[in-house]
């Protein structure tokens, strides 16, 4: 039995203890902050928090701080979720960080979301601030109320830029083979860049029995393909957690066989299907300047076409049903909005004046 320091307590539970520290919110109730189920990272918050004086944060940036360290805050995220939540903490410090909690109120909030001129960023900005608000209620024993609650976000419209078959041929033909790789693998699977580059060369499965596997409008996959065997390619999704099994069938096909051709040639020994040329996973950064270099030499600007302008053509170029099940989508209605934003509405033009 562990000995708990001074004005620290345990609840005892089934199947695992939960340890708090008494405290005192900022109007003087008693409170409990939570510290964790495991005793000794429970311990480190005490010391921290006891040494520190820190057990009521007093400003929007000694929440920051804390939370920047905890192992149930930032460090938690995603490395790229990291960078964006940073990204946007260096613009609220300026106009709240040195503000007391209890003086930030949701006029506040939206005064923000009314004269931010980057209206989208500024929705990304107050979900940290939400997030923050959170944060201090749930581990610094912050009894007011979240500023940011059921508050009214600036208006978001998807992007809506369809890429032309010419136009990507264009970029194509100015990028080296390695971005030429992504760029096919992104438009034939529809997968997000992130999720591309981490295609694993045991993602794939060799001379798959289609015969017993069904589709998703309930054909059997031999008949779909007209094929009893073939190879299978394992796509993870990191952010809905869907993954999918794509076929490696028609010009999908020849994409995979000359990029695994061109694997045996280098030899180049890697994890992964799509690497770079050490072998290694290859990093955001190097792709966005291998894109970058070839739309400049296409003599395109990146407001006119991105990266992730692709999976919109995946999804467009492709039945409803089938571009949802490919893009992982968690619901169709999901895949329909994604198509509305590119979809291209043809008409024809009056025939004549009466």
């Amino acid at each position: 039995m562990n000995t708990l320091p001074d004005k620290m307590m345990v609840n005892r539970g089934k199947k695992k203890d939960t340890y708090y520290l008494r405290s005192t919110d900022s109007k003087g109730n008693r409170t409990k902050i939570p510290l964790g189920h495991d005793y000794s990272e429970a311990l480190s918050q005490y010391t921290e928090l006891r040494n520190t004086g820190a057990l009521i944060p007093k400003t929007l940036s000694q929440i920051w701080e804390s939370y920047k360290r905890s192992a149930n805050g930032l460090l938690m995220r995603e490395p790229n979720t990291q960078k964006d939540y940073e990204r946007s903490w260096s613009k609220i410090a300026k106009t709240y960080g040195n503000y007391p909690l209890e003086t930030i109120q949701t006029y506040h909030i939206r005064q923000y979301l009314d004269h931010r001129t980057a209206k989208v960023r500024a929705n990304r900005e107050i979900a940290v601030i939400s997030i923050l608000f959170n944060y201090a209620r749930n581990y610094h024993g912050f009894n007011g109320i979240n500023p940011c609650f059921k508050i009214k976000r600036n208006k978001e419209t998807g992007r809506k830029k369809y890429i032309e078959k010419w136009e990507y041929e264009k970029i194509y033909s100015c990028a080296d083979q390695s971005l030429r790789n992504i760029l096919d693998m992104m438009l034939y699977t529809g997968q997000r860049v992130s999720d591309v580059m981490d295609f694993k060369y045991s993602d794939i499965k060799r001379n798959v029995d289609l015969s017993n596997i069904y589709m998703h409008d309930q054909t059997l996959a031999s008949d779909k393909c007209s094929q009893i065997y073939a190879d299978i390619l394992h796509c993870k999704n990191d952010k809905t957690k869907n993954p999918v099994d794509l076929i490696i069938t028609g010009e999908f096909k020849l994409i995979m066989d000359r990029i695994l051709n061109a694997r045996k040639e280098s030899k180049i020994s890697s994890l992964y299907l799509l690497p770079n040329d050490k072998g290694g996973r290859m990093s955001r950064d190097t792709l966005a300047g291998k894109f970058k270099l070839a739309r400049s030499k296409a003599g395109y600007r990146a407001f006119e076409i991105q990266m992730r302008d692709l999976r919109h053509k995946s999804a467009t170029d492709d039945s409803l049903t089938s571009a949802n099940v490919r893009l992982a989508h968690t619901t169709i209605g999901m895949t329909e909005k994604y198509r509305n934003n590119v979809r291209r509405i043809l008409a024809m033009p009056l025939e004549k004046l009466i």
